[in-house]
């Protein structure tokens, strides 16, 4: 597996832009983003996100970059994003019902 540092460096690069372009859209320092580039600062998952927002892909994305996925790990990491999604709806389903039947108990529809 390719270290998450090396990976960041090569979506930059594959982006065309510049450690100081992409430390501006972070909000960090150079030297900051540069450590993240190295391996020298842990990724956090709010970076992971934020670097993935900037890129316009999936953090999950930026952990295959570089790497060859075959027929079933794609498959895989389909279903997973369709069941995630699937949660999803059922848990807004769920707070809606939870909030009619408060706002029912409360006198406030």
């Amino acid at each position: 597996m390719v270290k998450i540092h090396v990976q960041l460096k090569g979506l930059r690069l594959k982006y065309g832009k510049t450690q100081q372009q992409i430390a501006v859209l972070l909000n960090c320092s150079v030297p900051a983003y540069s450590k993240l580039e190295t391996g020298a600062t842990d990724v956090t998952g709010t970076r992971l996100t934020q670097l993935a927002a900037i890129y316009g892909i999936h953090p999950s994305d930026i952990h295959r970059f570089g790497e060859p996925v075959d027929d079933s790990m794609q498959r895989t990491i389909a279903e997973l994003i369709r069941q995630h999604e699937e949660d999803q709806r059922t848990v807004a389903e769920l707070q809606r019902k939870l909030i009619s039947f408060y706002e029912g108990r409360n006198g406030l529809n």
